[in-house]
């Protein structure tokens, strides 16, 4: 949802046959009037596998930041970043692109977007991109060789810094995910592992506390 409550952003794939490879699509719906405005297609690449990981409106409710990752084999987990078929298949590192779409007009084509930056670190993937709040750089979840939270500029933009929260190694085929809480000052995070559930703020990542180490959620 924007920030001003006006408009809903959803990203989906029609039900696909087996090795089929369907277009993902991004769809606005204005809260008011029902009224969806469509873009699909335009980022194929030969032999891959296109995803939609996550979306996040940027600059009010004019622009949408949305991760694409292109997979190989054909195959991949929908709308997940693991590129094989489990923790005990050697996994195909993705190529995942941070990308900005600008929303007007009745929709299109993804390649309207513009690509903000390439992510293909080796051993890494990209589960999701939000927008900082100083508008200069998103913050990104990292997972595979090690976890961790880093922030990375955008263009034309300079922002360092080490990474703000880092952890042992995870691979799940099941969803990540990082958000902000409502005062927009912490970063919420949660991993598949029933243990890296949290929030980053006062300098490091603080776990949520859990006499089991067993939690399991979509999102907190």
């Amino acid at each position: 949802m924007s920030a001003d409550g006006t408009k809903f952003a959803i990203a989906g794939s029609p039900d696909r046959p087996y090795r089929a490879r369907p277009l993902p699509l991004v769809t606005v719906i204005d809260a008011a009037t029902g009224r969806q405005q469509t873009w699909r297609g335009g980022l194929a690449r030969p032999d891959s596998q296109l995803n939609v990981l996550s979306l996040a409106w940027r600059s009010g409710d004019t622009k949408l930041m949305f991760t694409a990752q292109w997979c190989k084999p054909l195959q991949a987990e929908p709308y997940s970043y693991v590129c094989a078929g489990g923790r005990m298949d050697p996994p195909t590192w993705p190529v995942a692109q941070v990308r900005e779409l600008a929303v007007r007009g009745t929709g299109g084509s993804l390649a309207r977007s513009r690509a903000l930056f390439t992510f293909d670190r080796p051993r890494y993937a990209l589960a999701q991109a939000i927008p900082s709040d100083d508008g200069h750089s998103a913050l990104v979840l990292l997972v595979g060789a090690k976890f961790a939270v880093d922030r990375i500029s955008l263009p034309g933009q300079a922002v360092g810094g080490p990474p703000m929260a880092t952890g042992p190694g995870h691979w799940s085929v099941q969803p990540d995910f990082l958000s902000s809480d409502g005062s927009g000052r912490y970063l919420l995070v949660g991993l598949d592992d029933g243990q890296t559930f949290g929030w980053i703020g006062y300098g490091g990542f603080h776990r949520l506390p859990d006499s089991n180490a067993q939690l399991t959620s979509a999102a907190w």
